[in-house]
């Protein structure tokens, strides 16, 4: 998603110089020096501004055939806490990362892969 937006800026201003550090956290942009920042979503500081460098993204669940081989397939979203899920951990959203669904304009948010590791307290 960068690179479209590179291509279009540099040949206009080659004296910039372009240095990229990746990193899933937040960051204080102008404290850690930088000129700009690219974060996925809606999460920007209320004093940032915050510009589109690219069309908004589709996620899909996807899984591999030999997943679904021995698991049902999810229907619903809340489905996805009783099956294996990728994690992402944000130390500063406090814990792991909420998978998020919309549909007709309604927004869901899964914790998913919960019941594969939770124990119960009966």
């Amino acid at each position: 998603m960068l690179w479209p937006a590179l291509e279009r800026l540099l040949p206009d201003y080659p004296d910039v110089s372009v240095e990229l550090s990746v990193d899933s956290g937040f960051r204080d942009i102008v404290a850690d020096r930088f000129d700009a920042g690219v974060r996925l979503g809606e999460h920007v500081d209320k004093d940032m501004v915050a510009v589109p460098i690219g069309p908004p993204l589709r996620m899909a669940v996807v899984g591999a055939p030999a997943y679904f081989a021995r698991h049902d397939r999810p229907k619903t979203p809340h489905d996805l806490t009783g099956h294996n899920c990728i994690n992402m951990r944000f130390p500063t959203l406090g814990g792991l990362y909420a998978w998020e669904f919309e549909k007709a304009g309604r927004e869901v948010q899964v914790r998913v892969g919960v019941r594969s590791r939770s124990t119960s307290h009966a």
